[in-house]
């Protein structure tokens, strides 16, 4: 396929890419909303509960590389059609651990949607791959924009189906997940990118090594770190908090409802916004707003400053990843991209894992206040980085791609 015809489907790759993020988000707020329900249901002992979806933020990260160098060998079309029927088995495991009453199998599905989502979180780049230049920032926001649904649709969902056999709950949101997984099958099979059998695929390219010691990379992949950290931490922290002072669960959904909106609401204009103030000015107004959203969540657990500071972190996130993102596709080749592009995924989704599998133990021992006060290092170190390579890029000591 030449480059000419590939442009011509940019605008169908993405809207076929964005529905598959609001498939795969929507299936996230399920997990994330009955997953700690369900955990509790089979877990032998309580601290066991969300051990499950630490394992599919765990595996998310572990498989990252292997999902992205298969997609470099099969191409984007035949790797994402994969990870769908892997994500479509993974829900069913999780459905029928619930008919079973197997926190066992419970484990090995949410193990197996994580392997899933390392497919699936490289929507964004694929967007990129068949893109032309002033397109594809834009593209990749669109991309993540599909997420918007989610909030809604998820808890939609999640609602009409947890009751689906009863008097055995949840099985019902497990087995429409697996549904609307599947479904992303066929959509994918609408893609136009080029194969990774293609020239540029066979080249070789730098070795990993070479690649991630580039400034820009390591600028890029603190920046997906630091957003991923910053999202995780205050949220599972806040809800504890809430838990901890007496709040009801409709004030905790209604807080991790707001948040995922604004974590995809700034999609639809972001990718315009990278193209008309730079990469990296957008990079330092993500980490800005993050260091904001801490600062405002130092005033405490109220609803009112949970939901301000939880605001803030859903838009910091949003530009943050997308322009570390966007900062990654200048540093490697086409040839290059599985290993660069796997690893990226692997630092941050690894943060992502090691945070929800600690949250709880650093909220007991450091408080509310003071873990959100930690997590002000990481971001003042983003924004540090950031500064230095607009600096060196502004003198013209920094390349592209070195």
């Amino acid at each position: 396929m030449q480059p000419s015809d590939i442009f011509q489907h940019q605008k169908r790759n993405v809207l076929v890419l964005a529905l598959c993020q609001a498939i795969m988000m929507t299936s996230n707020t399920v997990m994330w909303s009955t997953g700690p329900l369900v955990g509790v249901e089979l877990a032998p002992a309580v601290w066991l509960a969300t051990i499950p979806n630490g394992l599919t933020v765990l595996f998310n990260a572990f498989t990252s590389m292997p999902a992205s160098n298969l997609m470099q060998r099969l191409g984007r079309r035949r790797g994402f059609m994969t990870g769908a029927a892997i994500g479509t088995l993974g829900a069913a495991l999780i459905a029928g651990a619930i008919f079973w009453r197997s926190f066992a199998v419970l484990m090995l599905g949410n193990a197996t949607v994580g392997t899933y989502l390392a497919f699936a979180q490289k929507y964004r780049f694929a967007a990129v791959d068949a893109a032309k230049p002033l397109f594809k920032s834009k593209a990749m926001s669109l991309v993540l924009a599909g997420g918007v649904v989610a909030p809604f649709a998820g808890s939609a969902l999640a609602n009409l189906t947890r009751a689906t056999f009863d008097p055995i709950m949840y099985s019902g949101c497990y087995a429409a997940t697996a549904v609307c997984t599947a479904l992303t099958i066929p959509l994918l099979g609408g893609l136009r990118i080029p194969a990774a059998g293609s020239e540029e695929g066979k080249a070789g390219g730098r070795p990993l090594g070479v690649i991630v010691r580039q400034e820009a990379y390591v600028v890029a992949a603190v920046g997906g770190a630091v957003s991923w950290l910053v999202l995780q931490v205050p949220m599972i922290g806040g809800s504890l908090a809430m838990k901890k002072l007496g709040f009801p669960f409709k004030d905790i959904s209604f807080i991790v409802m707001w948040r995922m909106f604004a974590m995809f609401a700034p999609s639809f204009v972001t990718g315009a916004l990278l193209q008309r103030f730079g990469i990296l000015r957008m990079m330092v107004v993500g980490a800005g707003l993050l260091t904001a959203a801490l600062v405002v969540l130092l005033m405490g657990a109220s609803i009112a400053v949970l939901w301000v500071g939880m605001i803030l972190i859903g838009v910091g996130w949003s530009i943050l990843f997308l322009a570390s993102s966007r900062l990654l596709v200048e540093t490697h080749t086409a040839a290059e991209r599985g290993r660069a592009q796997g690893f990226f995924d692997s630092v941050a989704f690894g943060v992502s894992a090691a945070a929800v599998l600690t949250t709880a133990g650093m909220f007991e021992a450091l408080g509310f206040e003071l873990l959100n006060g930690v997590l002000l290092v990481p971001c003042v170190l983003c924004l540090v980085l950031t500064a230095r390579l607009a600096a060196r890029r502004r003198k013209g000591s920094a390349p592209l791609r070195s």
